[in-house]
């Protein structure tokens, strides 16, 4: 994977840095979960790209429920981390008056952490490589 990267960001933009706009995230979910033209619909079968619990069509904020939810019951870190990751303010009105930090350090270990969940390394991984036809 390390070979393949050509950005920093998981859902890399076209402009070179940039990641990939709201909009473009979310037309690109809409066209994960459109049907091919002229597909009748099956009641009995749910999309690939939908949760098999609930049927429901998948979400850009659903990728952001599902970093919250590893967070807090796999990877246990302080709930203060994981809010500053999430982006959101931590603490009410007086409590962030006197906070001086950002919880850098802990937000990195935090995000490393979640890049080992989502791509582990061949030793963990039970991976079946995929051959290419000769």
């Amino acid at each position: 994977m390390e070979k393949a990267r050509f950005s920093a960001f998981v859902f890399p933009g076209q402009r070179k840095g940039k990641p990939l706009s709201n909009m473009a995230f979310l037309t690109l979910l809409k066209r994960m979960n459109a049907r091919p033209k002229g597909e009748k619909p099956d009641p009995d079968a749910i999309p690939t790209w939908h949760d098999p619990a609930s049927g429901r069509a998948i979400t850009a904020h659903g990728f952001r429920a599902t970093f919250k939810t590893w967070a807090e019951e796999v990877a246990t870190f302080p709930h203060a981390v994981i809010e500053h990751a999430m982006g959101h303010k931590v603490g009410g009105k007086v409590e962030r008056a006197f906070t001086r930090t950002t919880l850098l350090d802990l937000r990195r270990k935090h995000m490393d952490a979640w890049a080992a969940y989502c791509e582990p390394s061949s030793a963990d991984a039970k991976v079946t490589p995929l051959r290419r036809k000769a």
